[in-house]
């Protein structure tokens, strides 16, 4: 007895949409990041068992195949399967998602499989992939490549065909490139690439940009004074470097990338909200510059149709680990105005970097290491412990946070009585600083080791259980745990994750 329609529709949604959901997972989650990167292929079981419902028989072929044709998946692009995909009658007015990924070079066999194989030589095939997907309304663009299929290369090629999707609302542009503290590759290049807002313009429904190791920028400005990262030798960590004779000048981070007057529309406010991120400093010193846009390995940025304004909902920054010479800016320095809706963050901070974000109101997961000024004497570690305490904000659910003390080893001698102030501080965050808290997880061995010993963190320890809020004392997979008799502990590993809550956006 044959199915009926209505219930194979029903059975092809739900698989459509594990399918959906199991993509997601494969490009956002650390955890296949090592798969990503090395060229393995997302397993995509839900469209293996698409396809087979497709041949169990003629009447079903055309409707299992529309379903699995909803999402176009190219993985570890070469030219040979565009080619494949572009007579696949899979894909057409029915496909709304598209997912490209193009490997690292080492993927292929020899040199001349990487000339064969070069983005420009693939991207007429994708072309007319693409042709024929002009419903489509999320691109999903991947790379794990820094030269030949580098993620900035990729994006102003896609960026040439964006125009043509009308209804594209959502787009990804992520490289797995290894960013990130201990790897030598701590800070980003910023990249100019005007043709993508230029594109994004005639896109009227566009409303949200996810960003991984790339942050694009309209124009930048020629300034004499700077020798821009691009220009010198130091690309693995760009700074900008004050040219000799040019005397530093605080105000200049202000305008090292341009306005984005010719844009109209979402595109306009897009390229001025990058603009306003890549204009805020992390440090200005007598000899360099940073900019957070160097900083910023991960950005989701959305449209809020209240407001009309793209706004800044989740992001990973990591700031250089060591400490910049005296920063020079005056105590009037603009702050940064991008920060009061962010939701999400998971930053490698210092405190003056932090300080300078500040405030964010919005927070509702909040991940750092958070390092003390330099050679800071213990009373000016408390201050700063308990600045950092106080701007928390109400809103705020899960909160990790890893203290640290910028002084030698051996120097790091806490007073007794600093050790119950600390404490105390700590404290109040279950009490009635974040009244909304569900995870708290705190390390201070990096301030002082007698918090694992002698000195324990008692009046933390009986916040959280008058709280009832789950503690995790000095490490995060396998420290000392409070309170999680009663939870789901399930649910609160994946709460501590940053990553799990991107799947929400």
């Amino acid at each position: 007895m044959p199915v009926p329609l209505p219930a194979l529709e029903q059975v092809l949604e739900e698989i459509h949409l594990e399918r959906r959901a199991s993509l997601r997972d494969w490009q956002e989650l650390r955890i296949h990041r090592e798969q990503r990167s090395h060229h393995y292929l997302f397993p995509d079981e839900a469209g293996k068992d698409l396809e087979r419902l497709s041949r169990v028989h003629s009447s079903w072929t055309p409707i299992a195949r529309e379903a699995l044709g909803r999402i176009l998946l190219l993985q570890s692009v070469t030219e040979r399967s565009a080619r494949a995909a572009v007579s696949s009658p899979t894909f057409g007015l029915w496909t709304y998602e598209i997912y490209l990924s193009f490997p690292r070079e080492g993927y292929f066999r020899d040199y001349s499989d990487i000339l064969d194989d070069a983005p420009i030589c693939q991207w007429g095939s994708i072309e007319r992939i693409l042709a024929r997907t002009p419903a489509v309304t999320s691109i999903c663009l991947h790379t794990a490549s820094d030269s030949n299929h580098a993620i900035d290369v990729l994006t102003r090629l896609l960026s040439s065909v964006l125009h043509t999707f009308k209804e594209l609302r959502s787009l990804r542009l992520y490289s797995d490139v290894n960013h990130g503290p201990g790897t030598g590759r701590l800070h980003l290049d910023v990249k100019e690439i005007p043709e993508l807002f230029i594109a994004l313009q005639n896109c009227p429904h566009f409303e949200f940009l996810a960003l991984r190791n790339l942050l694009p920028c309209y124009a930048f400005v020629s300034d004499e004074r700077i020798k821009r990262p691009r220009d010198t030798i130091t690309l693995r960590m760009p700074r900008y470097i004050w040219l000799p004779n040019s005397p530093p000048d605080p105000q200049a981070i202000c305008n090292l990338v341009g306005e984005s007057t010719p844009l109209t529309g979402r595109a306009h406010n897009l390229a001025e909200f990058i603009r306003s991120i890549c204009n805020t400093p992390t440090e200005i010193t007598e000899r360099n510059v940073v900019s957070m846009g160097n900083c910023m390995t991960y950005a989701s940025l959305r449209f809020d149709l209240a407001t009309k304004q793209f706004t800044i909902n989740a992001a990973r920054i990591a700031t250089p680990p060591n400490y910049p010479p005296p920063d020079l800016r005056p105590e009037n320095f603009p702050q940064p105005e991008w920060c009061e809706d962010m939701k999400f963050l998971d930053i490698y901070s210092t405190f003056n970097v932090l300080h300078t974000l500040y405030p964010y109101p919005s927070l509702k997961f909040l991940r750092i290491f958070f390092s003390s000024s330099q050679m800071a004497p213990p009373f000016r570690l408390v201050d700063e412990v308990g600045w950092f305490i106080e701007s928390l904000p109400l809103a705020l659910e899960v909160l990790d946070v890893n203290f640290y003390w910028e002084v030698p080893k051996e120097n790091r001698i806490l007073p007794l009585e600093m050790h119950a102030e600390i404490d105390e501080l700590v404290a109040s965050v279950p009490t009635y600083r974040c009244p909304r808290l569900k995870l708290l997880l705190v390390k201070l061995d990096g301030v002082s080791e007698l918090f694992r010993t002698t000195e324990p963190l008692t009046q933390l320890i009986e916040a959280c259980e008058k709280q009832r809020v789950p503690l995790v004392l000095h490490k995060p997979e396998f420290g000392i745990r409070h309170g999680f008799d009663n939870h789901n502990e399930e649910e609160l590993n994946r709460i501590a994750k940053f990553e799990n809550h991107l799947l929400s956006l």
